[in-house]
Order: C-alpha cells, then sequence, then structure tokens
C-alpha cells in the first residue's frame, strides 16, 4: 500500500520508502493488509493460520514435504580437492590423479602396510622404489601354505627270488650300457652347441666379464612399443641409471609400467645385486626367466615383476593391472623385458 508524506502530502515513491522524496520527512510504516486464506476442497475460509485441518470439511490444509538428502561425495581428490562420488573411479575425472588408495574387496586384515620413503611410496619392498608415481597398494600373497607332510602308509612288500647270474655277463651288459650313455651325451652335446651356439640346452650364456657402456635410454622401452592409449610419465636418465613410467588411463581397466635400469662397476657387483633381489623375493613363487645372463619372475595379486641380469646391467619391470586380480599373467612383463634384452649390445 502506497503511503503520502504527512507534512507535503508527496505520494511516495513505493511501498519500501521511508522517507518524503520532496521534504525529506519520515514516512508512516505502512501496515500489509492481511491476506485470508481459504481451504483447497471447500474454499472456505480459515479463521486461524495455525489451523492444520479445515473446520468446515475436516479436511487436510497442508501437505507434508519429504527432504530429499543430497548425495555426498565418497572422497575428495588429494591434489584439486574435486569431490568424488563414484567410489569405483581410479583416476579423478578433473587432474586426472590417481585416487585409487584401497581395495574394498580385500579385508583389512590382508593388507600390508607400504612404508613411504619421503614422496616416493615402495611397491615391493626391499626391491626398487616407484618414482614420482602415485602410491598404489601391494597385498601378501594369499597363498596357503602346506602345515603338514601327509605320512604314506607302509606296505609290505613280498621277497621275490632273485635267480643267480652270472658276474661275468653283468659286467658285460654294464659296460655296454656306459659306452653307449657316453656316446649318446657326446651327440646330443654337439648337437645342441650348433643350435644354441655353443651353449647346452635352455642354459643363458655365462658371464665374459665385459662391462657394458652402451647409453641406457637406447636400450630402455619407449612409447612405440605400448599399444594405443598408453601414455609416458616421469623418468629420466643419470648415466648409470634409467627410469620411466608408462600408464593407460582406463575406468575400467587402468594399468603402470615401471622399469628401471642400473649400470654397475663391474659384473660381480652386479651379481651380487641380482643375488640379493632373487633372496628377497623368496616369499613367492619364483619363475626362472631366460633373459640375459640370468633372470626370474614373480606374481602378487594384482602386478608382475620381472627382473633380469645382463653382463653388469640389471633390468627390473614391475607391471601393475587392475585386470590382474582376475586373472593374472607373466607374460606381458615378459614380453616388455624381451624387447630390452634385445637393444642389449
Amino acid at each position: 500500500m502506497v503511503t503520502h508524506c504527512p507534512k507535503c502530502g508527496t505520494q511516495a515513491v513505493d511501498e519500501q520508502s521511508l522517507f518524503c522524496n520532496i521534504c525529506g520527512t519520515q514516512l508512516p510504516v505502512s501496515t500489509p493488509e492481511k491476506k485470508s486464506e481459504y481451504c483447497p476442497k471447500c474454499k472456505a475460509e480459515i479463521p486461524d493460520k495455525n489451523s492444520v485441518v479445515c473446520a468446515q470439511c475436516n479436511s487436510p490444509l497442508f501437505q507434508k514435504t519429504v527432504l530429499v538428502q543430497p548425495a555426498r561425495p565418497a572422497k575428495i581428490c588429494p591434489h584439486c580437492n574435486e569431490p568424488v562420488f563414484d567410489q569405483n573411479r581410479y583416476y579423478c575425472k578433473n587432474c586426472g590423479a590417481y585416487i585409487r588408495t584401497t581395495e574394498p574387496s580385500m579385508p583389512s586384515s590382508e593388507k600390508s602396510t607400504i612404508k613411504p620413503l619421503g614422496n616416493k611410496p615402495v611397491i615391493i619392498p626391499g626391491i626398487y622404489q616407484n618414482t614420482q608415481t602415485t602410491k598404489i597398494e601391494k597385498h601378501e600373497s594369499a597363498v596357503i601354505k602346506r602345515t603338514s607332510i601327509p605320512i604314506k602308509p607302509k606296505v609290505k612288500i613280498p621277497k621275490v627270488k632273485i635267480p643267480k647270474v652270472n658276474p661275468f655277463i653283468v659286467l658285460f651288459i654294464i659296460a655296454g650300457v656306459i659306452i653307449l650313455a657316453g656316446a649318446w651325451i657326446s651327440l646330443s652335446g654337439s648337437a645342441n652347441s650348433e643350435i644354441t651356439g655353443g651353449n647346452v640346452g635352455n642354459n643363458l650364456p655365462s658371464d665374459n666379464d665385459l662391462l657394458i657402456s652402451q647409453d641406457l635410454s637406447s636400450m630402455a622401452l619407449t612409447i612405440n612399443d605400448f599399444p594405443q592409449g598408453w601414455i609416458v610419465r616421469g623418468g629420466g636418465d643419470t648415466g648409470n641409471a634409467y627410469s620411466a613410467q608408462f600408464e593407460k588411463s582406463s575406468e575400467e581397466s587402468p594399468a603402470l609400467v615401471e622399469l628401471n635400469i642400473t649400470r654397475y662397476g663391474s659384473t660381480d657387483t652386479a651379481r651380487q645385486q641380482f643375488t640379493s633381489l632373487r633372496a628377497q623375493a623368496s616369499g613367492f613363487d619364483i619363475e626362472t626367466i631366460n633373459l640375459g645372463n640370468e633372470g626370474f619372475g614373480f606374481i602378487d595379486v594384482d602386478y608382475v615383476v620381472v627382473i633380469f641380469r645382463k653382463e653388469n646391467i640389471v633390468v627390473t619391470i614391475e607391471d601393475t593391472r587392475s585386470e590382474y586380480q582376475f586373472d593374472t599373467t607373466i607374460n606381458n612383463a615378459k614380453n616388455y623385458a624381451q624387447i630390452i634384452a634385445n637393444r642389449i649390445r
């Protein structure tokens, strides 16, 4: 309701005006007209605004409103503070950082504690350290060890009466077997030597104590060695140490391959380091890998490790994939290691 100035009679500009626009006199406060409320069913006037039901038709006057609880984010990205609503997401959709720090499907009693080294988490305790990568948790092996050895029942063996044989005949037969066995070994050894270039069977070449001075980056993996959709992150070459990380960003099956190549001052030092790495992985089922002078690999839940030595060079490859929790294979890491071994001159 528009009011007028009590002094000069000028009409106020609008209902919110407190002073006259001409003389500046304070305007009287206008009281808004009380609006009547009516029943939505019978249209009868409601005298009491606090009434819940209509006095005429006894119908409810107000409908209850249902409060909807807003969705809360499952976690917050530690890099860009973007809320993450999907608990199954591995990477932040805003900045691309790796945000999956726990495995909900694994009981907490089976998870091992990751020992951080500064801001670089260690995935394989005592073997090698990740460089500039996000944290990936490792779980203890689920292999059930046998606690007892079954004892076979004793079986009585009936005595067999051996007939007497002339000792000269026995000696003649033994001598013939020895001569034939020696001839067979000699023939098979020469044949294998021709096939493998001097190495018998599948034995790896022995050390010749020749130090490899080749540029480490020339033997390392490149992005061209990976399928489409992979990217390279971090890495560096210090002359005697080379590292690189290759990543596949995928919500369904993310993957991370880490490469480390180390050159030692002598073959003996490299051999000692390789022996130490193999001893530290004694808790896993080790598979012998025929690469370089010596090699091995193992699998643990969702990551695979392959390590081999060529003279004074030690190569370590770790292949981590979420799909390995359901279908683990060591072949991917072995293929990457084979590429590097072929490039070492």
